[in-house]
């Protein structure tokens, strides 16, 4: 009875039909891969643009949070600060939505890019 160390034997083909097997296997999969590998690189393409987007919007607000901290501290008077907060209202409305119309945008690119190396219909 064969124990643990004892090596399998094999017939001479076998190395042979086991490479010719992986192979064929290999063949088969490869535009699967192609396809999914072009797919991968265009989607981290546009992520990469999204993420930098997202990035320069959260240094602008930042930056405008921190000019309307400083102009609000400054007021002498209540219409002052009326007049700093409505403008800095509508600036950061008109910014949000002219933000979530560029991401809009770009999740759509991001959606086309993988869109266009998609795997044919079988």
């Amino acid at each position: 009875m064969p124990n643990d160390q004892t090596p399998m034997r094999t017939s001479p083909e076998a190395p042979t039909r086991a490479t010719q097997e992986t192979k064929n296997w290999l063949d088969t999969i490869r535009p699967a891969a192609n396809i999914w590998a072009r797919s991968n690189a265009a989607l981290l393409t546009q992520m990469s643009e999204t993420a930098k987007t997202m990035h320069l919007f959260s240094q602008s607000r930042l930056q405008a949070n921190i000019d309307a901290c400083r102009s609000l501290s400054s007021c002498r008077d209540p219409a002052e600060l009326a007049g700093h907060q409505r403008e800095f209202m509508e600036n950061a409305t008109a910014q949000y939505s002219e933000h979530a119309q560029n991401m809009s945008e770009q999740t759509v690119a991001i959606i086309t890019a993988a869109a266009k190396h998609s795997a044919p219909d079988l």
